[in-house]
């Protein structure tokens, strides 16, 4: 068991390197001189509070010089109160329209309406630091989509639980990987295309169907010819959400899949060693805090999780493996029954 937990242990550190090795921030990247003529589609589920702090960063940075859309998915919900004071057009999506992702036919009902060369699709969940957008700006060229993932920010310890969680997401979608995925899965949430490329490849109504939509778009801009660009942005904010997030959809290749499979074994048997034994070996000691180590510091680097957690790692697996099963059960139970020959 002790050799066996030596070199998954070792796999699984070098997985979470292999796979978040390449994440790049905003930082380093010259804001853009000026914004293209752009239209600015907000997809909101009853986030009034959100919509009122994200279109004030927009008009702060826009001044009112591009065209905002609000696609709303509450049913005329205080998100449409808030967009019409603020002179905004307000969309709201029926409940009866019975699709696995309605925030991927929102965004496409909404860009129908839309004006601009640019399209900006944005979740009212996110709050935008400044100097984000210049930023955004100058990370797209022609031919290309460009995807950015948020930093979870929380003054709550308790939620350091799921950054593990969060984090195999993050290697799930082989967006940050040290090697190059043809179709790294991009964040729907915040996507810059321009409006002509958008219409002439995939559209988000051709994935609403599906459950892994992510995937499926990254995939069809490939097969299109547009490069994807994900990047990561420590100025666009999010709360922390990894509990809804299901790890299954993530993956965008089965060599995503056996290198989040070797890090997770590798955490289990490392964890299940944990006796007195094993730990008076320096060697086992020495591994566990590696291993604690190369998770924290990719944790640290998408959210507000603490250094600690390099310490309480298995807690974090626990919670990770209980948020695996509990989305693997609620997708079983969501299943129709299938219908016997008797009562077909």
């Amino acid at each position: 068991m002790q050799a066996l937990a030596v070199v998954t242990g070792i796999l699984g550190a070098l997985s979470v390197h292999w796979l978040m090795g390449r994440i790049q921030g905003l930082n380093a990247v010259k804001p853009a001189a000026r914004h293209y003529g752009v239209s600015i589609i907000i997809v909101s589920n009853n986030q009034a509070v959100g919509l009122k702090k994200l279109l004030k960063s927009i008009d702060a940075s826009f001044g009112g010089n591009c065209q905002i859309i609000c696609a709303d998915l509450s049913s005329g919900g205080t998100s449409v109160d808030t967009a019409k004071k603020h002179g905004i057009e307000a969309i709201v999506i029926s409940e009866e329209s019975g699709l696995v992702d309605k925030k991927n036919f929102a965004r496409y009902v909404a860009a129908k309406k839309a004006v601009h060369k640019m399209l900006l699709f944005i979740d009212a969940s996110y709050l935008p630091q400044p100097g984000f957008w210049p930023k955004l700006f100058a990370c797209w060229k022609a031919g290309t989509v460009v995807s950015a993932y948020p930093y979870e920010a929380s003054a709550n310890p308790l939620n350091g639980l799921g950054g593990m969680y969060m984090l195999l997401c993050y290697m799930a979608s082989e967006a940050f990987a040290l090697y190059t995925s043809p179709s790294p899965s991009l964040n729907p949430g915040c996507m810059l295309i321009a409006r002509e490329d958008y219409f002439n490849s995939i559209r988000h109504d051709q994935v609403s169907a599906r459950a892994n939509s992510a995937r499926f778009l990254s995939k069809g801009y490939d097969k299109s010819g547009l490069g994807v660009r994900v990047i990561f942005s420590g100025s666009l904010m999010v709360e922390p959400s990894s509990f809804y997030r299901d790890l299954s959809l993530s993956f965008s290749s089965a060599k995503a899949l056996l290198l989040v499979a070797a890090y997770i074994s590798g955490g289990i048997f490392l964890a299940l060693c944990a006796r007195a034994s094993y730990i008076e070996s320096m060697g086992w000691v020495w591994l566990y805090l590696i291993y604690g180590l190369s998770t924290t510091m990719y944790e640290r680097q998408i959210g507000e999780y603490s250094i600690f957690w390099a310490l309480l790692w298995p807690l974090q697996l626990l919670y990770a493996l209980i948020a695996m099963l509990l989305h693997l059960y609620l997708k079983k139970s969501r299943q129709p029954a299938p219908v016997s020959r008797e009562n077909a």
